[in-house]
């Protein structure tokens, strides 16, 4: 067992020591040295992604003879010296060579043949003269421009020459590179063998995807992320399925899956809990055995790194965020190197460089690796703003983190911006909004608003959207969002259910293109109007009627609690499901509550203490639905169309303006005018009827209501 191990009473594990990142690859490497082995050939219409496992020698040249760049006529360069527009020398057309034919002529002096773009060049010729250069009577051919020896002529060899070294031992084969093995003649080519990753899943509530999900149950989320990311990385991904949390089984599966693969990853049964004994079955499986057992990283910290038999084995956390983390983090370099590919920094994984949207607290005394979505935005006022922030607080950067943000400030036009991806490492959300991970180091509290750091993408590139929509939740956006892309296959719109504060926020700094907004003043008693005021886009946006929504308490068939008004919130046998801070909801339930407490000369901390699930906080409508169709709250404020769709009561509380705010300078943007035509549509009013209770559009739907023209 490992030395930094240690149990208590009850066998739970006890993380006396963390290793960091590096000291967990240290202690693997200095055992194991991945590197490819086997090769095989293979098609070159299969070979692409794979890695060359020899050197690329050229066996002929390209061309293999002298072809004509371009139309034109073959000539003797000399025969045309001294030609212009108003002298020009006279030639005699003697043949014509297409694309593909052997000539059969030999110019002499005096003479041209007529040659197609990629024509072989007929002997004594040494130049082709650009078909608009020359005019054509009969056999007559005049020449108004004279050509040097060489001109407008692809010589033999000239692209790649016979026994020169094309393409190297290691290189990965892009379609760029199975062209030019096309080009030599060449049907096959050796490569690596990829290696062999097995995936096994292990955890009693897991359920295998496609099966009808029992209660207490989720799906497999890790085994089908990691697989993707093995491919990704040039491996192959064996998937096992799912193991009970039995350790004979476990064992025996495990067994088998170090005998026919080249690396084992497992996802669950790592963490200090008594029924999670990954590390003691691979312990015992092989020598060295564990190497590692807990990171100093946040999230993935029960992660173990083991050796067995001369073949790496990981156990990653179940959390679907935590596993996919780790796999980039520690799984990743190891992986790109069993695969043959270059493993440099680059190599390792692809970064950029973004902006802090807001403040971000991280976990003070560990590493953490947070899930990330990054933003397009303009450079603009918001940003010139926010260059400010920041600055004098940065110790403990680096001086590369130091030049990387000089550098990105001195940078105009679009920028990029990072947002947490919400939910933490067990969310589904937090994995499937993130596109990459923000790497803070042990000493940070926070990350500053606006501050420049490097995210690490989880895939090769950046996803870019066509419509990126910030706001409240409102399953009319959902509606939309259909009607969009039934109308437009292909258009790509990330939907970020942030609170209409959130929206608003985005909107300022020029991140998101609408904001969905439901936000009641308390002093002049209007919808969403004077917010773009507070946060300053009453100069800078459009607000865009959307449709009034009835939004009311939720409660179980019957009301069996008889909840009529927020008084009845203060009931000690009723328990809510509140909205999280920052929606339209949130404020609307914390108005009424205030409102309470005033009547009552009571301060609204007080109030909301004596409040059963006030602090427990669901992030969209239908999540408060969800909560009371399963008996977790009594009650929660919600819209009546996710009331109906889970056959609960419903119990209206007021009507209010579901709208959409758009930057002035997005208008003309194709995501955002297709956003409106639809949101204007007869067809969208039509589907909120039938689909969506308590959402009802009007006749000023989709049209501006403040900010002039």
């Amino acid at each position: 067992m490992d030395m930094n191990m240690a149990l208590d009473k009850d066998g739970r594990k006890i993380f006396r020591h963390l290793s960091s990142v590096e000291e967990a690859l240290g202690r693997l490497f200095s055992l194991y040295n991945p590197r490819p082995s086997e090769t095989e050939e293979v098609p070159i219409t299969e070979a692409l992604g794979r890695v060359l496992a020899e050197d690329i020698f050229s066996p002929i040249d390209v061309p293999g003879f002298d072809r004509a760049a371009m139309d034109g006529y073959a000539v003797r360069a000399s025969d045309t010296f001294g030609a212009e527009e108003d002298r020009p020398r006279i030639l005699r057309l003697v043949g014509r060579v297409e694309a593909g034919e052997k000539p059969s002529i030999e110019l002499n002096a005096g003479e041209a043949v007529e040659v197609a773009t990629g024509a072989p060049i007929p002997k004594g010729a040494n130049a082709v003269v650009m078909i608009e250069y020359t005019e054509l009577e009969g056999e007559r051919l005049r020449v108004f421009r004279s050509s040097a020896p060489g001109e407008n002529i692809m010589a033999a060899g000239s692209d790649v020459m016979m026994g020169e070294l094309v393409l190297r031992r290691f290189q990965r084969l892009t379609p760029r590179e199975i062209g030019v093995l096309a080009a030599l003649g060449l049907r096959t080519v050796r490569v690596f063998r990829k290696p062999k990753v097995t995936i096994l899943s292990t955890g009693n509530e897991l359920s295998e995807p496609g099966i009808p999900l029992q209660y207490g149950r989720i799906y497999d989320i890790n085994a089908y992320s990691l697989a993707a990311s093995v491919r990704e990385c040039g491996g192959e991904a064996l998937l096992l399925g799912i193991l009970p949390d039995d350790p004979r089984r476990i064992e025996g599966t495990l067994k088998k899956a170090l005998e026919s693969s080249d690396m084992v990853l497992t996802s669950g049964s790592t963490s200090a809990g008594a029924g999670d004994v990954m590390y003691r079955i691979l312990d015992r499986l092989g020598k060295p055995g564990v190497l590692v057992h807990g990171i100093s990283i946040k999230p993935g910290k029960p992660t173990i790194v083991a050796l067995l038999e001369g073949k790496p084995v990981f156990g990653l956390p179940g959390y679907p965020t935590s596993a996919l983390i780790i796999f980039n983090v520690l799984v990743r370099p190891v992986l790109l190197r069993l695969a043959g590919l270059e493993v440099s920094e680059e190599a390792l994984r692809t970064r950029v460089m973004a902006r802090a949207a807001s403040r971000i607290f991280v976990a003070k005394g560990r590493r953490e690796f947070l899930p990330v979505f990054v933003l397009q935005g303009m450079e603009g006022e918001a940003e010139a703003k926010n260059k400010g922030k920041g600055k004098g607080k940065g110790k403990g950067k680096t001086k590369a983190e130091a030049k990387a943000e000089f550098e990105f400030e001195g940078k105009g036009g679009l920028s990029l911006w990072f947002h947490p991806s919400l939910g933490g490492s067990g969310s589904i959300t937090s994995l499937a909004m993130a596109d990459g991970f923000l790497e803070t180091p042990e000493g940070r509290e926070f990350i500053e608003e606006g501050e420049v750091m490097e995210v690490n993408l989880f895939s090769s590139s950046l996803r870019a959207t066509d419509l990126l929509f910030m706001g409240s939740h409102c399953i009319g956006v959902d509606i939309l969002i259909e009607l969009i892309l039934r109308t437009k296959p292909g258009f790509t719109v990330k939907v970020i259910n942030a609170g209409s504060l959130g929206g608003l926020r985005a909107l300022s700094q020029g991140i998101a293109d609408v904001a969905g907004i439901h936000l009641l003043d308390e002093a002049t008693g209007v919808y969403n109007q004077p917010f773009l005021s507070k946060y300053g886009l009453e100069d800078r946006a459009f607000l865009i009627r959307g449709y009034n929504r009835l939004q009311g308490f939720i409660v179980a068939p019957g009301n069996p609690k008889g909840i009529r008004d927020f008084e009845d919130l203060l009931r000690k046998d009723v328990t809510m499901i509140n909205r999280n801070p920052g929606s339209g909801t949130r404020i609307l339930i914390d108005t009424r509550l205030r409102s309470i407490a005033k009547d009552r000369g009571m301060g609204f901390e007080e109030l909301i203490a004596g409040i059963r699930g006030y602090e427990v906080e669901a992030k969209s409508h239908s999540a408060v639905a969800a909560a009371v169709f399963q008996g977790k709250a009594d009650v929660g404020l919600g819209i009546k169309a996710v009331a109906e769709a889970y056959g609960l009561d419903f119990i209206e509380v007021s009507k209010e303006c579901y709208d959409f705010a758009i930057l002035k300078e997005r208008m003309g943007k194709d995501g955002v005018r297709t956003f409106l035509s639809i949101l204007r549509s007869e067809e969208f009013g039509e589907e909120l009827r039938r689909r969506a209770p308590g959402l009802i559009a009007e006749e000023r739907t989709g049209t501006i209501i403040f900010g002039g023209i």
